[in-house]
């Protein structure tokens, strides 16, 4: 539980994101790209748990205002959220593996300029929980989504490709060609922590490939 506090942590720093203050929506990438925000007046961004977001998909983060009409549009419509200086991407029309990642929205680091890094459950997790639910039904997938509640990876996403792909050893190794200190402390990691939220993220910072506001 401590490091899923800590990698939500993580995620929701400031970002370079300009929505001119607190929240705003965003219907496309092009909008994103020209700065064209549309304003809530009142959003709350409520968190589910693992447990939870793995009956709707492993996005994690469900908004919610006071405005049914707006509510639908940042369900169905809307591509990109900013709340309190944290970026979040809909994760609605994102698959890997055709395990689509779940109808809620990812917080999410802008990756050098152009791409964006999110955390959500692992597409492995997700593929799991559907499996048991079709084979023993709604108490199989119960017990499969307690297994799995903690399983957040984190993937990369090409805005242009519409295209996500998980954030693993093999990503990772393409990034440390010119940073041979970092790779070797990142190899020194446990196997079983080397694809975690937790150590992916701190080690994106160092490689000066996540964006952060002032």
């Amino acid at each position: 539980m401590k490091a899923l506090c800590t990698l939500f942590l993580l995620a929701l720093l400031p970002l370079t994101v300009n929505a001119k203050g607190g929240s705003a929506y965003c219907l496309s990438y092009a909008d994103y790209l020209q700065n064209a925000w549309q304003p809530i007046e009142q959003l709350d961004m409520h968190y589910r748990s693992g447990t939870t977001s793995l009956w709707w998909g492993g996005a994690s983060f469900k908004p919610k205002t006071n405005n049914s009409k707006t509510d639908k549009i940042l369900k169905k419509q809307a591509r990109f959220i900013v709340h309190h200086d944290s970026l979040y991407i809909n994760c609605r029309y994102l698959s890997y593996e055709r395990i689509v990642l779940g109808n809620w929205y990812a917080p999410a680091f802008v990756f050098n300029h152009n791409y964006f890094v999110l955390i959500a459950l692992n597409y492995e997790a997700l593929r799991h929980s559907s499996q048991t639910a079709y084979m023993f039904g709604v108490i199989g997938a119960a017990i499969a989504a307690a297994s799995s509640k903690d399983d957040y990876i984190c993937y990369f996403y090409n805005p242009l490709s519409e295209t996500i792909e998980p954030i693993d050893q093999l990503f990772m190794e393409k990034l440390f060609i010119d940073a041979p200190e970092l790779e070797a402390e990142y190899n020194a990691i446990p196997l079983e922590s080397a694809n975690k939220p937790e150590t992916i993220i701190p080690f994106l910072q160092r490689l000066g490939l996540i964006e952060r506001g002032e």
